[in-house]
């Protein structure tokens, strides 16, 4: 062993997975990341998932992307098994956690306030975008579904319908459910204090519209959308210009008829913050009636 510690670069080329995973377990952060960096290169499956059990968030993180990267069943089996493990058993914030990284693309100001490992310098939001969903999909899917028969949580059955939306499962009864759970948790706020309460608030309003947009050729979807356009839906006072924002951008990308006059008012003669917004959702609005009438 040399004298100011172990060579990593030589037990990677000696394939020493053993010494390596070890050094996951190092207090020095500098030993443990170039131990998992090691190891994601050797594509060892069973010393990513030890890293993926770290209590270091990014590590948690790193370590869920390599698995997806690495592409074989054995990665992903062994990963979906401990996400829906944690889906049914976890503490909240475990919880959550499972649910953005299956997700893919976890609104990161959400996260600040919520875990209370994670970083705020807000560069990190992407995991485990794509987790082999042919075979966790359904696992997954049976998963979040007990998870909310059962759920007492607010937030983590907020998010759960969430995630659902985004992994296709689109029927009238989640968007009913998700349209109730977010106005349920603004209203809740009330008028949110401090910066993470404003950007939970903030992150609510962001991802349900999204999730909205994805309701195409739904008047129950286009409703909610204009009621937070109007201060009607998901409205708390700091947060007026960001809803008002998301939602004329989610009234684009429906491309619902009815609404395609009140976005040209607002492109022409709405106020001058939101003009410009109004014609980039003028444009999604073409693409999403040229994609309808493609179709047919």
């Amino acid at each position: 062993m040399p004298l100011f510690g172990p060579n990593i670069k030589k037990m990677k080329e000696n394939r020493d997975v053993e010494g390596l995973m070890k050094l996951l377990d190092d207090a020095d952060p500098t030993k443990y990341w170039e131990a998992f960096r090691a190891l994601r290169d050797l594509r060892h499956v069973e010393g990513l998932i030890k890293a993926f059990k770290s209590t270091n968030w990014y590590l948690r993180v790193e370590s869920a992307e390599a698995l997806k990267e690495i592409n074989i069943p054995e990665a992903t089996k062994q990963l979906s098994e401990i996400l829906i493990k944690t889906l049914k058993y976890g503490k909240f914030e475990d919880k959550i956690e499972a649910i953005t990284l299956i997700y893919g693309r976890g609104n990161w100001n959400f996260l600040v306030p919520v875990l209370s490992s994670a970083s705020s310098d807000g560069k990190r939001g992407d995991a485990l975008t794509k987790v082999q969903r042919k075979l966790l999909l359904e696992p997954i899917l049976s998963a979040l579904d007990e998870m909310l028969e059962k759920e007492d949580n607010q937030v983590v059955g907020w998010y759960a319908l969430i995630t659902l939306v985004e992994l296709g499962e689109r029927n009238d009864e989640n968007l009913r459910a998700l349209i109730k759970s977010s106005d349920d948790l603004i209203t809740n706020l009330g008028q949110p204090e401090g910066l993470g309460g404003i950007l939970f608030a903030e992150a609510i309003c962001e991802e349900t519209l999204r999730a909205l947009s994805y309701f195409r050729d739904n008047p129950v979807a286009t409703t909610a959308v204009i009621g937070a356009l109007e201060g009607r839906f998901l409205a708390f006072k700091s947060g007026e210009e960001s809803r008002m924002r998301y939602a004329l951008y989610t009234l684009g990308a429906l491309g619902d008829p009815t609404t395609h006059e009140r976005l040209e008012y607002l492109a022409g003669y709405g106020a001058p913050e939101f003009q410009r917004i109004a014609r980039i959702a003028l444009e999604l609005f073409g693409r999403a009636t040229y994609d309808e009438i493609s179709k047919r």
